[in-house]
């Protein structure tokens, strides 16, 4: 059971988020009334995480439809245009929302008249007359099943992956508003339930993840007790927390993975959770660069996305760990430490040049000692001192802590009861590691 040390400290987030929360809307009240000079705004929509009706979305798509045939009546060749979010340049950041695009900055043109980009002009007009019959019908279509409808067209899935998301920066909208849907690979589990769009019960508790819906913003009728929400990188993790009873041992929880980088659809979940559960919610990464991009991803949004991230991002989300830091603090025995590769020092030089990474001190000293000590680990690693360290010790503690970096500055950081330690020190005790328990718990104290 939690403690009450650990329970007030989830109140105290709850407070904390609960105001994050509000002045991220307070933030989109003012911003999303501002339209640059080239009419372009942010797609945020506040709870509901869809802006645009379905007339309007018809009449965009009959807009660019137009501008095509007023060319060929012109006698001129016609063209696509949109933003290149591939460019750092088009994008910028906020505290309060994350990453967003800057219009009237690079823009990527696609002409019928150059036989580098007539196909994919083609392909995108292909898309578009999908996109407006789903839309007009009112129906709804995976990529999946529109790839395999024209395979031979596509070529491959990534085509037709890459051609909707370049139609989201043609006609500024949020791909849920396409109607167009993806597959879903992240899994929930806990303490929550919920109707998905066709009316299906989700139950969540006493199993080993559900995989969530398509349609996630047809999620409805959300009824959980949960105190905090935690986010994981990996399968493995996930399994193991539920394995070893963690939502059931310390308070009732909610637990999400995207298996590795996260899809759309988990980011738009945990998004509409934090939208309607004001909650706190933490996020628990490998120890190395890709670990810190994703959390980052989580939390500010992603470069390929900047155009949705008002209801992808989670500013409020807090990282507690694995830090590179925890490899020296926690003395992370040998065998359990992995060498870097050359793909890992280049994503982490990559991190720390990005402009927001760079308003974010904690995550830079982090991101800088993981390029100077030149090892990685995995949270699959802290099964090393015992099954139970991962869920007993580490977590506990780092969310007592608040997500604070440096666990010995933390005024909150506080012993856990007897009950829960008993067995984690005989399975220390057993496995030769009873000192490194010793000396995390001295840690602690200091």
């Amino acid at each position: 059971m939690a403690s009450e040390d650990f329970r007030r400290v989830l109140v105290e987030l709850r407070q904390e988020t609960m105001h994050e929360y509000h002045i991220s809307q307070l933030y989109h009240s003012s911003s999303s009334a501002d339209e640059d000079q080239n009419g372009f705004n942010n797609l945020y929509s506040g709870d509901k995480q869809s802006r645009f009706s379905r007339s309007e979305v018809l009449k965009k798509i009959e807009a660019i439809i137009l501008n095509i045939l007023k060319s060929l009546e012109q006698e001129k060749v016609p063209f696509l245009e949109y933003n290149n979010l591939d460019k750092w340049d088009n994008i910028r950041f906020n505290e309060n929302h994350g990453l967003s695009v800057i219009s009237g900055q690079k823009m990527t043109k696609v002409s019928f008249g150059s036989s580098k980009s007539v196909i994919k002009f083609s392909l995108m007009l292909k898309v578009l007359a999908i996109i407006y019959k789903l839309v007009q019908s009112d129906s709804y279509r995976t990529k999946r099943d529109i790839y395999y409808e024209d395979v031979k067209a596509y070529g491959k899935q990534s085509t037709l992956d890459i051609i909707v998301a370049n139609i989201t920066y043609l006609l500024k909208l949020p791909r849920w508003d396409l109607h167009i849907l993806a597959t879903s690979k992240g899994c929930v589990a806990g303490d929550i339930q919920f109707n998905d769009s066709d009316g299906n019960f989700y139950e969540c508790r006493n199993t080993s993840g559900i995989l969530l819906p398509a349609h996630i913003l047809g999620i409805n009728n959300i009824n959980t007790r949960a105190a905090f929400i935690l986010v994981v990188e990996k399968d493995a993790t996930f399994q193991h927390l539920l394995n070893y009873g963690f939502c059931d041992d310390f308070h009732p929880c909610i637990l999400i993975t995207g298996k590795g980088f996260p899809d759309i659809n988990t980011r738009l979940f945990l998004r509409k959770l934090w939208n309607e559960l004001h909650i706190p919610i933490f996020g628990l990464m490998d120890a190395d660069a890709h670990g810190i991009e994703i959390m980052s991803v989580y939390k500010f949004g992603s470069k390929s996305c900047s155009l949705e991230n008002d209801s992808l991002a989670v500013p409020a989300l807090k990282w507690i760990g694995i830090f590179p830091s925890d490899i020296r603090r926690l003395h992370i025995p040998k065998e359990l430490q992995l060498p870097v590769t050359k793909a890992d020092i280049n994503k982490a030089k990559d991190l720390i040049k990005r402009s927001y990474i760079k308003t974010q001190k904690a995550l830079v000293k982090e991101i800088e000692l993981f390029l100077e000590q030149q090892l990685k680990i995995e949270i699959q690693s802290l099964n090393g001192f015992s099954n139970m360290f991962l869920t007993r010790v580490y977590i506990p503690q780092k969310i007592k802590s608040k997500g604070c970096h440096h666990l010995r500055d933390c005024s909150t950081y506080s012993t856990v009861t007897p009950a829960i330690w008993a067995p984690t020190i005989c399975s220390l005790w057993q496995s030769n590691r009873f000192f490194t328990l010793i000396f995390f718990l001295l840690i602690c104290i200091i």
